[in-house]
C-alpha cells in the first residue's frame, strides 16, 4: 500500500471512532440541558453500532499504524492505549453487570485513557 493509501485508512478509522462515539457527547447534551429523551432506549440501540465500528476502526488504526512510513513514540504508544481502551471496552461490555461497583471503575478508568489516547494521537501527528 501506499502512503496515500495508509492516510485514506487512518482517516476511515477517524470517521467510524467518531461515529462509534458520538453517543457521549450526546448524552452529556441531553443530561446537561434536561431534555427529554429515553437515553436507556437509546444507549440500548446505539451499542448496536458502538461495538462493531470501533472493532473495524481499531483494526484500520492499527494496519494503519503498523504500516505508515513515519512513526514516533507517542504514535505507538496510541496504538497500546487504544488496546487497553478496546479490552477495557470489551470488559465492561461482555463481562461486567451493570452496577457493578468494578464496572464503575472501568468507566473512570476509559475516561482517562481515551483523554490520554487523544492527546498521544494528536501530539503524535503533530511531531511527525
Amino acid at each position: 500500500m501506499t502512503g496515500d493509501d495508509l492516510e485514506g485508512l487512518g482517516s476511515i478509522a477517524v470517521i467510524l471512532f467518531i461515529i462509534a462515539n458520538v453517543y457521549y457527547p450526546a448524552r452529556w447534551i441531553v443530561r446537561t440541558n434536561d431534555l427529554n429523551v429515553d437515553l436507556r432506549k437509546f444507549f440500548k440501540n446505539y451499542m448496536q453500532i458502538h461495538v462493531p465500528l470501533n472493532a473495524i476502526g481499531i483494526l484500520l488504526a492499527i494496519y494503519h499504524a503498523h504500516f505508515a512510513d513515519e512513526n514516533n513514540m507517542l504514535l505507538q504508544l496510541s496504538s497500546l492505549l487504544m488496546l487497553g481502551l478496546a479490552a477495557n471496552g470489551a470488559i465492561m461490555y461482555y463481562y461486567l453487570p451493570k452496577g457493578d461497583q468494578r464496572r464503575r471503575q472501568l468507566i473512570q478508568l476509559e475516561q482517562v485513557l481515551f483523554a490520554v489516547w487523544i492527546g498521544a494521537v494528536f501530539i503524535g501527528h503533530a511531531i511527525l
